[in-house]
């Protein structure tokens, strides 16, 4: 019966050291693929009074000396970085900054100067977020702004 066992278990390593070998191809495959749909891991502040929902806009200028100012434009919201970590007020709170799906900062005014950008097509987007960091949603939507940028 041992016997059996061992072979059985001679049987099964080729099989193992394969799957082994392609679990590794599939996340070296799935790291070159662009970043999947964005994420809040801090859950979300649904907002249901329209006359509530605060509003977002971008505005990209290329820095006179290198890189890029972000100006994030707002109505019905108030940046409270002296209140990060702290319970939900509507209306205040602070950003989150994405480049190409990743999460790069949390913003607590209205401007910020980004690098110099590695050559292509890249994905800005600027979520509101409250206090506690809750993505700001409305409609089923996150309160979000999103632009292209060539670097």
């Amino acid at each position: 019966m041992a016997e059996l066992r061992s072979r059985r278990g001679l049987l099964l390593l080729p099989a193992a050291l394969l799957a082994a070998w392609q679990l590794h191809q599939l996340r070296a495959a799935a790291e070159a693929l662009p970043a999947p749909p964005l994420q809040c891991r801090h859950g979300r502040l649904d907002i249901t009074d329209p006359a509530r929902v605060p509003a977002l806009a971008l505005e990209l200028r290329p820095d006179a000396e290198s890189g890029w100012n972000l100006h994030l434009r707002t109505s019905r919201f108030r940046f409270a970085p002296d209140k990060v970590n702290r319970a939900p007020v509507l209306g205040e709170g602070h950003a989150h900054l994405y480049l190409n799906g990743q999460k790069l900062a949390r913003l607590y005014g209205p401007w910020t100067h980004l690098p110099p950008l590695p050559p292509g097509r890249h994905r800005l987007r600027v979520t509101l977020n409250g206090n506690d960091h809750a993505e700001l949603h409305t409609q089923g939507r996150p309160v979000a702004a999103e632009q292209f940028v060539d670097g």
